[in-house]
């Protein structure tokens, strides 16, 4: 087992400032649950051991304190925060199945890791059929309790584009009978899509209200494309604020 005695961090310290006011567990009135750097390590172990088979769970829940108390591996920062915790992040899909061109499976680690966490993959060539399968797929994952991620114009679209939703949404929202989350981002204005290059600049995700469900298709495609839209259209004026250096395409717009 790991010593944590000297991994903790110097009281006063810029780290440990961190620590406590971004991963350390707390209750709702703010006092503390994590004593220490320990706990917090300790509470993601037992999480991340959850998914092991009941009588496996001790050891891995060991082996996870293990690589984290000596740094070897840290998780991500809601990880940290949340695990364990037995708390939800409102808006951050967790679990989540995300409809994905079947070509990029086939793509080296990134189509591996698709398939391993069995993201729901669409065929477009093979037509109407590619949807209906797309339904199927995330009928049984949406009764897993995985939340479902949906390009709803089908793929990424370079900012200030003519909206262009596709059926699929529509078809999704119709036959699963679960509210829909609206996305807006900006990414496009330092991740242009199809291109190389990567410009500096803050990427801005924005969960939007909920849309209920079991509306008529045009009253939800509406409301959907006029929430992302306008949500979109703010962060993107936004980003063009900054004077950052972009791609050349973009600084006259």
């Amino acid at each position: 087992m790991t010593d944590y005695s000297s991994l903790r961090p110097r009281p006063g310290s810029i780290s440990e400032q961190i620590w406590d006011q971004k991963y350390r567990l707390k209750s709702a009135d703010g006092s503390v649950i994590d004593r220490d750097l320990e706990a917090t390590f300790k509470r993601v172990a037992r999480a991340a051991a959850m998914v092991e088979k009941k009588d496996e769970r001790k050891k891995w829940r060991s082996r996870f304190a293990d690589v984290m108390g000596d740094f070897s591996f840290l998780p991500g920062g809601r990880i940290l925060a949340g695990a364990g915790s037995g708390r939800a992040f409102p808006g951050i899909a967790q679990h989540f199945a995300q409809c994905r061109r079947a070509e990029l499976k086939h793509i080296p680690l990134y189509g591996w890791f698709s398939r391993k966490f069995k993201m729901i993959f669409v065929a477009r060539s093979t037509g109407p059929s590619a949807l209906r399968k797309m339904l199927r797929d995330a009928g049984e994952c949406a009764a897993q309790g995985r939340q479902i991620i949906i390009f709803p114009e089908g793929t990424r679209r370079p900012p200030d584009a003519e909206p262009d939703y596709k059926p699929g949404i529509l078809l999704l929202y119709d036959g699963l009978d679960v509210p829909c989350v609206p996305v807006a981002l900006n990414s496009g204005l330092f991740w242009p899509r199809r291109k190389f290059m990567r410009y500096p600049g803050t990427i801005i995700v924005e969960f939007l209200d909920p849309i209920e469900p079991g509306l008529e298709r045009a009253e939800f495609k509406e409301r959907l494309e006029s929430a992302i839209e306008t949500a979109t259209a703010a962060l993107v004026a936004e980003g063009r604020e900054a004077d950052i250096p972009r791609h050349p395409s973009d600084r006259t717009k």
